[in-house]
Formats: structure tokens, sequence, C-alpha cells
């Protein structure tokens, strides 16, 4: 008997133009179709035979439905997407709608779900996958509201033997209002199904780093995306008698993170003996050749790093095995048939960075690279306003409107018959500098004598001014009519230009006056005036603190988690808490986060997830921990390796480059922020000594880092001498450069240090252009303008709130309009509590009085994390072991 060829094969159906009034039309499913059929299609990626429907009526897509699972075979592969609304009847059965479905009528006019599940049980595959990216609703009387969170009842509905069933969402979270059904998450559908092509398009859905993306991973890719950007919307998976694993498509792209090696064979690879050493290389050459791709990778790496062994068996074998490969792939090239087209892009990511408004702007060509055989024919268009884009040869070039002022970013997809890639494009358009009004003429002040800290840079800055007459210029007073033609502020304008007159003059004399009694009251010397009233000054260190109310009604619960917990982030339904024992890994889907496993590690401060959230971050002791985010959440061994700095000691807080490149922590106890290359320790090693790129002297005690929203710089707060109540000296914020940070021989990556009151702790770059410092001694939250950090920086302090005793992390909530601050009493002072501080945003710049008032916390609250619902907000409390759950929708 000649066997019969499996098949793989694709029906998708999309529906979101209705003609009953009652079904709203959908935002997504027409383009979410065509994009999951294009990577479905792409022999490089899912090579499924496939056809679409796209707002059809519904006898034409029963019929599209019965032939599509008729003569099959049993190890056919069978994919079923529906991307459309979903309602129920009176009875509970559930109908897909269609272009022509009315609601009254759905019998006649609609997909039953009941004839999808007998089609299914009649056909011979046994491997059937289901994908449902509908909303659902049941159909209640005229005028009532469906209850949202009612399950749907999959296994009712679509129980049978080998099939899987995806659901975009686990509840009905439609509702009709009057005869209208009303979408309560509109842009639900597009979150699930661009989830679905992101995760084959980009390979990221393969978890495992096997090259291969199996149906389980894929729902686990999916879930994280959709619980990330709708955290009401829960994605569901089922399972019926599936036999072996779904394999939905293969790697777009090729591995380049290294897949764990079996702990017996790492542990020949490390050993003392080298002949054990040398016994490893035949283990690891069938790695090399072996289907898993991830650890074929992690294979040729601990190859690579062999050939250096001090063992000339062990060198010499790993040599010999490295080049059969090499022998071995190019033979097998050889023997290839001609490929199909395939698109590669020169670049995944486009960053214009700061352009000037009304300025010519800068090119930036993408090539179009085709990695297969046949013709490419690529093409490629946008549908915002400040893109420009035009092909050249094999070449996409971009430029940017400058009359589009702002932050501007777009995922533009670039079609071909090779497939389609995603490009991430950004830029910032600067507005256009305003004249600056020419300043009044005064004496020159000259930085005070002040105690200097060993190799600290020197701080740009106002100090406590000494008891000189002021003199300042008067500021001008808010316009009280609007500006008529010719500059007056009423008719004929004459009045209004005579008061501008006398006031210029009124301010000529004030400041002849304030220059010769500064020089009889000075003596002559040069002694600095005080700041005007407008400036605002950093704070001295002091144990006084601001009091205020605890706030009534904001939900709160603690979760014990032992250990001492230090810091807290969130990926999806996980959350990684930093503590005196490990690592701990919690279950975030709840209000309450569930403990479920802590990984032990001797030391683990702060930390921080990279821009693709693949690899978690954990500053400790002299370096950075690397670990996979996905064996965290799977339970497997995690840890990668370490990013070390010799000599260095107590990092305390990492943040990673925006493109994933490289890492920065702060070393406390050595000065310093290293700088580590992370691209280079995934993909060749972690042993690699040129892992560290270099360390940047700093000043003493440095702590909290952030990258700046433009992503060009880096905010580290210094400590200074001291980050307790009495130490003395001031501390600083300091401004790094971070490319020429990522460069080893680039020097001084330090653009400017600024004073920062006493014991600056944590900094927060905010989406407004400020940037918000805690200062731990002064017992203050300090708002600085980022660009006058860079352009001004000695005025680059614009307010200050008072708070508890020694603040240390902080979050911004609620959309930017408040503040949660750990006051942590990390001291202990008496009389002083640790306490949660809400401060009004916009009060704290205006320089009114900002603190709301407080929330109790456990001992020691020290960092935040907002998790992606932008609803809770976690808290590490220290000294009472615990985790705390806050939500701030309730803040007032």
């Amino acid at each position: 008997m000649t066997a019969v060829k499996s098949q793989r094969s694709a029906l998708i159906i999309a529906s979101d133009d209705y003609t009953d009034p009652g079904l709203k039309r959908l935002r997504a499913p027409a383009s979410d179709a065509r994009a999951l059929a294009t990577v479905l299609r792409d022999p490089g990626i899912g090579d499924f035979e496939v056809r679409t429907l796209l707002n059809e009526p519904a006898h034409e897509v029963n019929l599209a439905v019965e032939e599509f699972f008729a003569d099959r075979h049993a190890d056919d592969l069978l994919l079923l997407h529906f991307s459309c609304h979903g309602v129920k009847d009176e009875d509970g059965e559930l109908y897909f709608a269609t272009a022509d479905t009315r609601l009254r009528r759905l019998g006649a006019t609609a997909v039953a779900a009941e004839f999808v599940n007998r089609r299914m049980n009649r056909s011979r595959s046994r491997r059937v996958v289901l994908l449902l990216d509908c909303c659902y609703a049941g159909a209640f009387e005229h005028g009532m509201t469906a209850r949202a969170g009612e399950g749907m009842g999959i296994g009712a509905q679509f129980g049978g033997r080998g099939r899987a069933v995806i659901t975009a969402s686990s509840a009905m979270e439609y509702a009709f209002e009057g005869d209208q059904l009303a979408d309560t998450r509109a842009l639900a559908p597009s979150v699930f199904t661009s989830a679905l092509v992101e995760g084959l398009e980009t390979g990221d859905a393969d978890r495992d780093q096997d090259g291969l993306v199996a149906l389980d991973e894929l729902y686990d890719y999916v879930y994280d995306k959709v619980r990330t950007v709708t955290p009401n919307q829960t994605p569901g998976k089922w399972t019926f008698g599936v036999q072996g694993e779904l394999v939905i498509a293969r790697r777009s792209r090729p591995v380049t993170t290294p897949a764990p090696l079996p702990p017996e064979l790492q542990e020949a690879i490390d050993s003392p003996l080298a002949s054990v050493r040398a016994a490893a290389v035949h283990e690891l050459a069938q790695a090399l050749h072996g289907t898993h791709a991830g650890r074929a990778l992690a294979a040729r790496l601990a190859l690579e790093r062999m050939t250096n062994d001090d063992s000339r068996t062990a060198a010499a074998a790993a040599a010999e095995a490295l080049g059969a490969a090499a022998v071995g792939e190019v033979t097998g090239s050889v023997k290839e048939a001609p490929a199909p087209p395939r698109l590669e892009l020169s670049a995944t990511a486009v960053d214009f960075g700061r352009i000037g408004h009304g300025t010519k702007s800068p090119e930036r060509r993408i090539r179009l690279r085709n990695a297969g055989g046949g013709s490419l024919n690529a093409r490629a268009a946008s549908e915002v306003n400040w893109l420009r884009l035009r092909l050249e040869g094999d070449e996409l070039v971009l430029t940017v409107d400058t009359a589009q002022v702002g932050s501007h970013e777009d995922i533009l997809v670039v079609d071909s018959d090779g497939g389609s890639r995603s490009l991430l494009v950004q830029a910032f358009v600067e507005p256009a500098e305003q004249p600056a009004p020419k300043p009044a003429s005064t004496p020159p002040e000259p930085s005070p004598p002040g105690r200097a800290v060993p190799g600290a840079p020197q701080r740009t800055g106002l100090s406590t001014p000494s008891p000189a007459p002021p003199v300042t210029a008067p500021e001008p007073a808010p316009p009280s009519a609007p500006t008529m033609p010719g500059g007056g502020a009423g008719p004929g304008g004459r009045p209004a230009r005579r008061r501008v007159w006398i006031a210029i003059a009124a301010a000529g004399a004030v400041v002849a006056a304030g220059v010769v009694s500064y020089l009889l009251l000075a003596g002559g010397h040069k002694t600095p005036s005080p700041a005007p009233p407008t400036q605002v000054l950093p704070p001295p260190c002091t144990q006084q603190t601001a009091k205020a109310r605890v706030l009534p009604g904001v939900p709160s619960n603690m979760v014990t988690i032992g250990g001492r917990p230090f810091d807290a982030v969130v990926a999806g339904r996980f959350g990684f808490v930093t503590t005196s024992t490990g690592l701990a890994v919690m279950d975030t889907t709840n209000f309450v986060p569930r403990l479920i496993r802590t990984v032990p590690l001797p030391t683990a401060n702060g930390e921080a997830l990279t821009p693709d959230q693949q690899h978690l971050l954990v500053a400790g002791n002299g370096g950075v921990n690397v670990f996979s985010v996905s064996d965290l959440k799977q339970g497997s061994p995690a840890w990668l390796g370490q990013l070390h700095s010799p000599g260095g000691s107590d990092a305390i807080e990492v943040v990673p480059s925006p493109n994933g490149r490289f890492a920065f922590a702060t070393l406390k106890h050595s000065g310093q922020v290293a700088v580590f290359n992370l691209h280079q320790a995934l993909t060749r090693g972690f042993g690699l000594s040129s892992n560290l790129v270099r360390t940047i002297s700093v000043g003493a005690n440095p702590i909290g880092i952030a990258v700046s929203t433009d992503r060009r710089y880096l905010y580290v707060a210094q400590q200074g001498l001291g980050d307790s109540v009495g130490a003395s000296g001031q501390g600083s914020l300091v401004i790094l450069d971070m490319a020429r940070a990522e460069k080893k021989s680039a020097a001084h990556p330090i653009v400017h240090t600024v004073d920062a009151g006493c014991g600056p702790a944590r900094v927060l770059p905010a989406a407004d252009g400020h940037v918000w410092v805690t200062v731990g001694a002064s017992n203050a939250l300090l708002a600085y303008s980022a660009a006058k950090l860079i352009s001004d920086p000695g005025h680059a302090l614009i307010a200050r709130v008072a708070l508890g005793q020694t603040p240390l992390g902080m979050a911004m909530v609620n959309n930017g309009q408040r503040m949660v601050i750990a006051d942590s009493n990390r001291g202990g002072v008496a009389g002083s509590v640790s306490s949660l501080a809400v401060v009004d945003v916009s009060k704290a710049l205006a320089r009114k009085p900002a603190l709301i008032g407080l929330i109790r916390s456990g001992t020691t609250p020290r960092e935040f994390t907002l998790e992606p619902n932008g609803i809770t907000l976690l808290v590490t409390n220290t000294d009472s072991h615990q985790v705390q759950a806050v939500d701030v929708s309730h803040l007032p």
C-alpha cells in the first residue's frame, strides 16, 4: 500500500461588515485575516494550503466548512479560524455571525457552532485546530444587559476526538444596549489574531528554541500578549484526545538564544578533568547535528569555547567537530532544491532619533533581501501621515514629515511573494525653539566652596545661598485681555505699549539698584546672590516629614513570600520578585498574587525585563544574573549566566538599552556604572571577558538608574557620601550619553551632574518630559525638566514635594495623574511609620500642595511595579517579608 502524505490545510473565515444594524462593525477581522493567511501560507513558516472567506453570506460559509472537513486523512492537520461576532440565542446555542446574519433569525442566517462541530466529528482527521477570535453574547430580552463572565461551554460546543480549541476570550463580554450589540472590547479581536501572526511571523512563539512552534507554545505566547494589552481578556485553550504534539509552524528566523544543555552534559563540559571534557565533545557533536535548534546553537557555542581548552585533546576534538559540521553544511547545501522566495530585512527597527521641526528629514534605507529563489516582488505602504516611503531597487527608503511635531512610532508591514516582515519605525520631531527672553543683568554666581566627593565629577546646580540681597527682574504679569493687532491689549494698543515701557524702565532701575546694593553690602567681593523666587533649590538633609491622612477605601492586600523582597516586575500573568533568598515566581492572574516557586539566588536586588520580555536581568554582587523568562514561567532551569564586573561590588539596579543589546548596572560600593554587552553574552556565551564593555565612575554610592524617554540618555541617582539622615554632602543626578557609554573607547560619557538633595535614591522619567527623583535623606520628591537637564542643568529643577521618612521607589499611575512613593522609614526613625504616599502630579508641577494622602503598607516598602491592567500596583515590603497589591483605580 502506498503511504499518503499528510496535508496542512487552513480555512480562514472573517466577517466585519454586517447588514443587521444590531451587529456593530468590527475593526480588525479583514486585515487580520489577510495577515494570518500570509503567515500560514509562507512555506518557510506555516506551509499551509490556505483559503480565505471575507464577508461571505452564511450559506457560502456553511458550504466552505463542509468541504474543508470532507475527504480528509487521519494525519491531515486542519486549522479553522473564525474572526467575527459570536452570538448565543435564547437556548444558549452559539452562532457565528456572517455578513447577512439577522439577530432575530440566527438559525437561518448564521453559522451554527453545532454545525461546525458536526462537520469536525465526521471528518477523518484527528488533528484539528479551531481558533475562535470571537466575542460572545447571550441573546437577552429587549433592553437587558448580558452578564459578563458566563462560560462559553467549549466542551459542549466543540468537544471531540483529536482536536484543540483556542479562543480569544473565555467569557462573554458583549452586552445588548436596546437593540444594539455593543462591543465593550472593540480592539480585542485585533489583539488576539495580531498576537497569533506576530508569534508565528517572528518565531517568538518558539518558547523552547527548538525551531518549531507547537500549539501549546503558540497559546502561551498569545496568552501573554493578549493579557498584556487587554488584561480583562483571558484567552482559553481546550484539547480533546490529541495524540502527540501539534506543530503549527517552523521558526521563521534563526534561533539566536541558546537552549539549556542537559545538566549532566553541562557538568561534563565544566569538569576539571580534561578526559571528561574531551568525552563531552561527542555528545556536543550529536546535539550540534540534532533537530533541536536551540540546543544545536548551545552546542556550537560550547564547542567554540572548548577550542581554547587547555587540554589539547579536548580542544582538538572540539575543532574537529566544528569542522565536520561546516563540511556537512556545505555538502548539504549543494543537494537542496531551488528555494521559494523569502523576504529578509536588513534591520527590524529604525530609529530616526530627534529631528528638528521643519528641517530636512534624514533618510533611512532598509535592504529587502531575497533569501530564497525566484522573484521577491516586495511592496510596502504606510497608513500614518508622518512617515514617507519609496522603493529604490532592493531598498526601502524611509523619511519623516518634520512638520508633524511629537513622538512617533509605527509598525510597518513589508509584504512580498516571499512572505511579510514587520519593521518598527520610531522618530521624535522636536518643536521649534522659542527665543528665550533676554535675562536681566546680574553679577556672576560662582559655585560656593563645598566638600568634594572623591572621584565624583563636578556638579552643576545651586547650594544654600549666602545672605546677599536679591537681584531679580520682575516677572511679567499674565495678559488680562487678548492681544490686538499692533501689540496692545486693547483698542489702538497704546496704553499697553506705554505700560511695557514703564515696566522696562522700572526693571532697569531695580537692576541698577540691586547691583549698587550688591557691591556695597558685599564689599566688592563676588559673593553669590540667592536664586530668583521662581527657582527651586535642592533640599537639605532633614528628619522632618510631611503629614497627611490615611486614604479610605483603597483596596489593598498582603502576601507573605519569605525572604526580604526587594524589587518586582510583571510579564504577562507572571510576577518575578527578588528576595534575600532568591527569585520568587508568582501568579498575578488575580488581584492577590500567588507564590508559585522560588529560584535560589545568593543576592538579588533590582531587576528589569529586556524590551522583548524574553530575558530577566537581576542585579546582585558584582554584576547581573540573566534568566530565561519562558523557563521561569514553565519551571525549567532558567539561569543563563552572569554578566560580571571584576572588582565591582554591590550591584543595586539594572536597566537594558532600548534595543536590548546592552545592560547597565549601578555598582554602589564601587562608585561605578557597569556597561555589559548583553547581546554578545546571549549569542556567544557568558564566559567572555569582553562582555564587560567598560565601567564609568560616577561618584560615591550610585543607586537608581533609568533610561530617558527619548532613549538617548541614562539617569543615575548618586547618593553621595551617605544615604542616611545626617550624612554630610549632597547627592547628584548624573546624566550619561548612552551611545558613548556603550563604546569602550568613547571619552566623556558623562554629560552633566546636577545637585539632587541629600541621598537621591530612585529615578523615574515620565512621558510628559519630566524626570522624578526620590531623595531619601531629604524626605522629598524632586521634578526636573528633561530638556533643561541637557540644555540648562543649573535651572532644571522645577518642583519639589515634601514626603514621609526615607522615600525610595515610586510609580506613575492613573495615566500619569498620580504618583505613589514608598515612604520606607528604612532607618527606623522614631515617630515615623512606613507608608505609601500619593501625590497629585499636576499640583506638584504647579508647586502647589500635592500630597493627597497615605496608604498603609508593610514594613519598609521599597519598589513598585504596575501590572499590565493599569490597576494593580505591586509593592515589595522588605522587612515584613510581604508583597502588597494595591488597587490604584480607587485613588482620589
